[in-house]
């Protein structure tokens, strides 16, 4: 099977270290006969890097033949008539005495290596192949690689003879560096669409091909291109469910996260057996972790896609179904598991929790990166994240003091910044919440004593590290230079995280002066009361406390009223609509199923379809005179540039400041207009 022509047609990227163990057996002498397995979910890039594997091969003029376990019977006949007819078409009708032969007869300066791809399929010859094929075949000048969606059969892996002649290689998604690497290696795209193409797919091969493909075709990536990537890894990663039954099973991962055998029979309302089960742990886009099952990041990210575009009513009823479920594990569970379903609980209302996304967005569709505590090494780069911050949040005499702030803490409370980092390990973005007690309370006073004065009693500093509940937010800062996301998407990650702090019953409180910052906390249940002086003020701002106060069993009741909200909202037609109603409809602008909710305000309209057709009217045609400024921005903020902020004031040839200012204006004045006039 000839591959040269293979060579130039599409880039090849990463995967260099599965390469080299294909690249030292050809450069071994020896060339001891070997076993690679590539493993993987659908679409991760296993028959791409085998063609690479076979390529290298080839160039060296060693014998390669392929195989595809789809088109061979599950016999050790059918197997080797399969591999005696790929290794006549190879040899060009020189058929050998012995289908064997070649193999048999291989050596260090005679060799070949058998690729099978999807041997998923010839699963029930694991045993036979590695005790009956395997042994006869020489010790020296064959390779044999598999490619599976299963991992390893662990008959393999703990085979006492055989077993170290045989290596795993499990491919992942590709890194951030990968991902742009290889879009730059398809075409001349602006930065703007090389972050839309690399965020749709978030590296997973397949998504990157077919993101790719459409902008290449048209220029752009829209919302439309963007659901069928996701649509298409969804089917791609659910033919490997061979019955129905374990369909429900996977809808309820999507919402749960994890679950074991006993939460999804719970869950589902009906028995999950034991041989579903297994069968759900051995789907390739399902992996095993301490507490039960879960989907891969990448895979749930594009399920959870598919569903919403193809049942988005269905995706909220179990997603509210989902949250009353751990509500009720919340209940019972101690203080030290309260957070990380707490974290669950956060991540499952993140598309409902919030309307504006001016300073702070965790609607972003991407898996989740753990966040690490900061270590010195960190510091070069969190001092530039904290140079940003400090532009368009503090007065100028006061930036040495926060970077003489972060030193101290770093060197004496590290716990209290977390990063979260790239691929590479470089920081992205950080948050610095101080757990409040006497000895942290020491340091703020030194630093930042008007906060502290402004927020706490003598009293409440002076408990010790075991008996505090209270953390002050200092800040959040992150990059505004991530192709992939958003300043404001990193900050909503690293906020979210840090509220699931408080499902161990906690409080948070600060100061803020930046008005997005207000009103999005206020959003999420924040109180805000004024300062009791003007220390705090900067130079263009005043400051104002915001506390959200969780203690005493309280943050179940928080996290469930956006969903009860949610619900009764709905129900409630023809009520008088708010400036936040209008930027949450404008915010789903491109997601019909959603703004069926705001339906409500209409009685004249019937669905999400017919009331995306009004406003995109509205946006594009200007059938309702709005002012031209007020129409440039809404129309780039909601419909060309959706989500991203940067972009659209970018567009608008504005400073972000004055963007913000005047967008906030310009939905206030939409507002007055659909009340005077309505939609119709």
């Amino acid at each position: 099977m000839q591959l040269h022509w293979l060579e130039h047609t599409k880039p090849f990227i990463g995967r260099s270290k599965e390469m080299s163990h294909v690249i030292d057996w050809l450069d071994d002498p020896q060339a001891p006969s070997r076993i690679l397995y590539i493993s993987g979910m659908g679409g991760i890039g296993k028959s791409s890097l085998m063609t690479k594997m076979m390529l290298a091969v080839q160039q060296r003029h060693w014998t390669s033949i392929w195989l595809d376990g789809r088109s061979c019977l599950t016999t050790p006949v059918g197997f080797f008539e399969y591999l005696a007819s790929a290794i006549q078409l190879e040899r060009y009708n020189r058929q050998p005495v012995d289908p064997l032969e070649v193999l048999i007869s291989a050596h260090a300066s005679h060799r070949i290596a058998i690729f099978i791809d999807n041997s998923e399929h010839i699963s029930l010859l694991e045993g036979w192949i590695m005790n009956a094929f395997w042994p006869k075949m020489s010790s020296q000048g064959v390779l044999l690689v598999f490619a599976s969606r299963s991992p390893i059969p662990l008959v393999w892996k703990t085979n006492p003879h055989r077993g170290r002649h045989i290596t795993e290689l499990p491919l992942a998604h590709f890194s951030f560096a990968e991902t742009m690497d290889y879009i730059s290696h398809t075409g001349a795209f602006s930065k703007e669409i090389s972050g839309e193409i690399a965020r749709s797919s978030d590296g997973h091969p397949l998504g990157l091909a077919l993101a790719v493909e459409a902008v290449q075709k048209k220029q752009e990536l829209s919302n439309k291109d963007t659901s069928i990537v996701s649509q298409t890894i969804s089917a791609h990663l659910l033919r490997e469910l061979t019955t129905d039954e374990v369909q429900p099973c996977v809808d309820a991962l999507i919402v749960l996260q994890q679950a074991n055998q006993e939460m999804l029979s719970k869950f589902l309302g009906r028995p999950v057996t034991i041989q579903q089960y297994r069968l759900l742990q051995s789907m390739s886009f399902i992996r095993t972790v301490p507490d039960g099952i879960a989907l891969h990041d990448i895979a749930r990210m594009h399920l959870h896609r598919d569903f919403r575009a193809r049942e988005p009513e269905r995706l909220e009823e179990l997603r509210t179904k989902a949250a009353k479920f751990l509500y009720q594990q919340f209940r019972h569970v101690d203080l030290h598991h309260r957070r990380e379903i707490a974290a669950k609980l956060l991540y499952l209302c993140k598309d409902t929790l919030q309307s504006d996304r001016l300073y702070a967005d965790w609607t972003v569709d991407s898996p989740d990166s753990p966040l690490e505590i900061v270590t010195e090494a960190d510091l070069p780069v969190l001092h530039e994240l904290l140079d940003q911050w400090c532009d368009y949040s503090i007065d100028p005499w006061q930036r040495s003091i926060y970077h003489q702030f972060m030193d101290e803490l770093v060197e004496q409370f590290p716990e209290s910044i977390v990063v979260l980092r790239e691929a590479d390990g470089k920081p992205i973005g950080m948050f610095m919440l101080l757990l409040m007690h006497r000895d942290t309370s020491r340091l703020m006073e030194q630093y930042i004593p008007s906060e502290l004065h402004e927020c706490f009693t003598q009293e409440e500093l002076a408990c010790s590290a075991d008996q505090a509940d209270t953390y002050y937010a200092v800040l959040a800062a992150a990059t505004d230079k991530h192709p992939m996301f958003t300043r404001e998407e990193i900050v909503g990650l690293l906020t979210r995280d840090r509220l699931s702090l408080l499902g161990q019953g906690s409080r948070a409180v600060l100061v803020a002066t930046n008005p997005n910052l207000k009103t999005f906390l206020q959003q999420v249940g924040f109180q805000l009361r004024p300062t009791r002086t003007r220390n705090c003020d900067t130079s263009y701002a005043r400051a104002d406390i915001l506390e959200l106060d969780l203690r005493q069993e309280r943050f179940g009741e928080w996290i469930m009223s956006f969903f009860s909200e949610q619900t009764s909202e709905s129900s409630e037609q023809g009520s008088t609509i708010t400036v936040q109603d209008v930027r949450k409809m404008l915010s789903c602008l491109h997601e019909p199923g959603k703004l069926n909710h705001y339906t409500r305000f209409f009685p004249a309209i019937a669905n999400g379809v017919a009331l995306q057709a009004r406003l995109l009217s509205i946006l594009e045609h200007n059938t309702y005179r709005l002012q031209e400024q007020d129409l440039l921005l809404l129309n780039t903020a909601y419909n060309l540039h959706p989500h991203n902020h940067i972009a659209a004031s970018l567009a608008c040839n504005m400073s972000r400041a004055t963007y913000y200012r005047y967008l906030n204006k310009a939905v206030q004045n939409m507002t007055e207009m659909i009340k005077s006039k309505g939609l119709h």
